[in-house]
């Protein structure tokens, strides 16, 4: 800060195609880098209670924005907003399909609004400020009906039942005798790799610390399948060879990625 004048990052992803980015020291890309994972780290921390509270001053002091997307900036968002506006004025609506090749990229922006707005309804983040809900809303957002979705305990219960019978909470990929289970372990492996990458998730310490006491699994081996055990259930085997066959046809995986 004091040599910058201000402690503002971007998500590095966000600016190497910036020409001033590009114009920096290998030196300092690292050390912006370096900063701009840690300060997600902490922004990550705070949100789940497991800051320390002379951290959280600490930070508060250097004038840390804990809640960057919540304004109605920054400018990324208004550009977007008004490609939205611009779709209304095309097509009547904001009601863009969710694939929609002329922009994607917006597509995927509104499903966004929809989600973090739906976060504030029920008490979760990241959500959507109460003034992006009334621009949006001014505009004609239709934010739909939140589908009910299956209690995180619930999964868990689930799958110390698995555990019991099996010998180990590493449900594999796509297994047949419960496949909403087995989709649900791969989602919480990919939410925790995003926290790991000072990325936001919605797990909590608690459900990461309830995992871990039954010994689950953070990393699988290989692509989509798990360490194999005598404990597995029999269709291990018939789901790596319908994969392996697969491959062996065209090449590709079937990345489903339908959770409950």
């Amino acid at each position: 800060k004091e040599r910058e004048g201000h402690v503002e990052f971007k998500r590095v992803d966000s600016v190497r195609n910036n020409e001033k980015f590009r114009t920096l020291t290998p030196e300092a890309q690292k050390e912006y880098k370096t900063l701009t994972w840690w300060l997600c780290r902490q922004r990550t921390a705070n949100r789940q209670g497991a800051l320390e509270r002379h951290q959280r001053l600490l930070l508060d002091r250097v004038g840390i924005d804990w809640s960057p997307l919540q304004g109605p900036g920054p400018e990324k968002w208004w550009t977007k907003y008004k490609r939205l506006k611009e779709y209304k004025e095309t097509h009547g609506d904001c009601n863009i399909p969710r694939i929609y090749p002329p922009d994607q990229d917006l597509a995927g922006w509104r499903t966004t609004q929809i989600l973090q707005y739906r976060n504030g309804k029920g008490g979760k983040k990241p959500d959507l400020s109460e003034e992006r809900t009334k621009i949006l809303e001014e505009l004609g957002i239709d934010w739909g009906v939140s589908t009910v979705s299956t209690p995180w305990e619930f999964r868990f219960r689930e799958l110390c039942h698995y555990k019991e019978k099996y010998g180990n909470p590493n449900v594999i990929w796509k297994w047949d005798g419960n496949r909403p289970l087995a989709y649900w372990v791969t989602r919480m492996r990919n939410m925790y790799k995003l926290i790991m990458d000072g990325k936001e998730a919605p797990i909590t310490t608690e459900q990461i610390q309830k995992l871990n006491s039954i010994g689950f699994q953070w990393n699988a081996s290989g692509k989509r399948s798990y360490e194999r055990t005598e404990q597995q259930p029999t269709e291990y085997t018939q789901t790596i060879r319908k994969n392996k066959q697969s491959n062996d046809d065209d090449g590709t995986y079937d990345h489903e990625q339908s959770y409950n």
